[in-house]
C-alpha cells in the first residue's frame, strides 16, 4: 500500500485531527477558557462547538452522499462494515434522543445527543469514503501529529501543555488531560507500526512517530495508555502470527491469549481498576469511593437512567459530591460501563455489552477459522485496546470526540468479521 493522499483526503484529515484534539491549541489562542469539548463552557465555547458540530454534520453528509452516489454508480452493494455503523450510530442517536423524555437535564441531553450525532455520522462517512486502508492513513496521521506536536509542546516547557490539578507536571500535550493523551498515543504507535511494516512510511518518521508516543505515554503517566498499549501490540502481533499456526496450536494459543485477557479484565474489576494492578494508590485517587457512590445512583433510576450525558451536570446528583472527594471538576465516572448505565440505564447498558461480547466472540472465532491479513490484525487491536481502556476512562458515547469514532468503527469491523466465516 502506498501513500497516496488528495485534497479531500487532506481536508478530512485536518478535520478528524481537530476533533481528535479537542480543539484545546486553537482554544488556547482564542481564548475559550474551559472549551475542549465542553458545551457548558464559556457561551463563546458553546458558539464554538456548536460551529464544529455543524461543520461536522455538512462534511458528513456530503461524504454520505459522494459515498452511495459512487456505490450507486458502479452498481455495487454497500460496504457491510457501513451498513452496520450506520445502524448502530442510528440505534445510539435515537436511544440518546429518547432519553430526553425522562433525562433530568433535558437541555443537557439534546444539546448533546445533536453533538453525538454530528460526530458518528462524520467518522462514518469518513470510513465509508475512504475504505479502511485509507482509513488507517487518516488515523494515523491524526493520532502521531497532535502526539508529536504533544511532546514537542511538553519539552519546550509550555505551562498549558501540563497538568495543573492532579497529577501536577504530567504531560497533557494538546489534549484536554494526560489519560487522553495516553490514549492517542498508544493509538498511534499501533497505526505506526502498522504503517512501516506496510512500507506506507519511512523509517525516519516512523522512528519520530514512536519514540514521540512512547515517550508521551511515560510523561502522561497514564497507566491505562501503558496497560491499553501492551494489550493493543501483543494482540496485533498475536493475529499475525496465529493465522500462520497449525489448527491444533492455533487453539492452545488463542485459548491462552484468551485466558490472559480475561485475568487482566478480573484483576482490573475486582482490583477496583486498572490502575490498581500496578500498585497506585489503593482508592485510585478516590475512584473507588466514587464508584461506590455510582452505584448507589444506578439503583435509584436503574432501568432508564438519569439521560444521556445529564447525571454529570445535575448538581444535586454528582457535582457537589464529587467536587468535595476530587477537589476538582469531574465529568465521568473513569468508567464506560458506570457510564453507560448512568446515562442510559441497566436496559440499554445490556444490550451495549451483550453486543460487545458478540464481537469478542467473532474476534476468536476468527482467530481460529481464518487467515487474518494486518488491516484485520490493526482493527482487532484497536478494539481490544479501547475495550481495555473502557475499564477506566470513558470511551462508548462521548460527544464531540474521535474516540467514539475509533470505538465503533473497530467494533463493526470485528462484529463482520464473522460474515467471513460463514460464506
Amino acid at each position: 500500500m502506498h501513500l497516496m493522499i488528495n485534497r479531500n483526503h487532506l481536508f478530512a484529515f485536518a478535520i478528524i485531527i481537530f476533533v481528535a484534539t479537542q480543539g484545546v491549541l486553537i482554544s488556547q489562542f482564542l481564548f475559550l477558557g474551559e472549551s475542549t469539548g465542553d458545551s457548558e463552557g464559556t457561551p463563546i465555547a458553546q458558539l464554538f462547538w456548536a460551529a464544529v458540530s455543524v461543520l461536522q454534520l455538512t462534511i458528513g453528509g456530503m461524504f454520505f452522499a459522494k459515498h452511495f452516489q459512487s456505490v450507486k454508480s458502479r452498481g455495487k452493494e454497500v460496504n457491510c462494515n457501513v451498513k452496520r455503523l450506520v445502524a448502530w450510530g442510528l440505534a445510539l442517536v435515537a436511544f440518546c434522543l429518547i432519553s430526553t423524555i425522562w433525562s433530568v437535564n433535558g437541555e443537557v441531553t439534546l444539546r448533546r445527543t445533536y453533538s453525538l450525532g454530528a460526530n458518528l455520522l462524520f467518522g462514518i462517512s469518513v470510513f465509508a469514503v475512504l475504505g479502511r486502508e485509507r482509513w488507517i492513513q487518516s488515523v494515523f496521521f491524526a493520532c502521531a501529529i497532535p502526539v508529536i506536536a504533544s511532546l514537542l509542546f511538553y519539552v519546550l516547557g509550555a505551562d498549558w501543555a501540563r497538568m495543573e490539578n492532579a497529577y501536577v507536571g504530567a504531560a497533557r500535550g494538546v489534549y484536554a488531560q494526560k489519560n487522553v493523551l495516553g490514549m492517542y498515543a498508544w493509538v498511534a504507535l499501533l497505526f505506526t507500526i502498522y504503517m512501516r511494516r506496510s512500507g506506507s512510511i519511512s523509517f525516519r518518521f516512523a522512528f519520530l512517530a514512536v519514540a514521540s508516543s512512547a515517550l508521551s505515554i511515560t510523561f502522561s503517566q497514564s497507566i491505562t495508555a501503558m496497560l491499553s498499549s501492551v494489550v493493543a501490540l501483543l494482540s496485533y502481533f498475536l493475529v499475525l502470527t496465529v493465522s500462520r499456526m497449525s489448527a491444533p496450536i492455533r487453539v492452545v494459543t488463542v485459548l491462552v491469549a484468551a485466558m490472559f485477557g480475561l485475568a487482566i479484565v478480573l484483576i482490573t474489576i475486582t482490583g477496583g481498576g486498572i490502575d490498581s494492578i500496578l500498585g497506585r494508590d489503593v482508592t485510585l485517587t478516590g475512584r473507588t469511593e466514587i464508584w461506590s457512590y455510582l452505584q448507589r445512583a444506578i439503583a435509584d433510576r436503574p432501568i432508564l437512567g438519569y439521560g444521556f450525558a445529564a447525571f454529570w451536570r445535575t448538581d444535586e446528583y454528582a457535582s457537589f459530591y464529587v467536587s468535595r472527594l476530587f477537589g476538582y471538576a469531574v465529568s465521568h465516572s473513569h468508567n464506560g460501563f458506570l457510564d453507560l448505565a448512568l446515562d442510559l440505564g441497566l436496559l440499554y447498558a445490556s444490550l451495549i455489552c451483550g453486543a460487545i461480547i458478540l464481537a469478542l466472540g467473532s474476534v476468536v472465532r476468527a482467530l481460529l477459522l481464518l487467515r487474518l491479513d494486518g488491516v484485520d490484525a490493526v482493527f482487532i487491536a484497536l478494539f481490544l485496546g479501547l475495550l481495555l481502556t473502557s475499564l477506566s476512562e470513558p470511551v462508548f458515547l462521548i460527544h464531540n470526540s474521535f474516540v467514539t469514532i475509533l470505538f465503533w468503527v473497530s467494533f463493526a469491523y470485528v462484529f463482520n468479521l464473522k460474515g467471513r466465516y460463514s460464506r
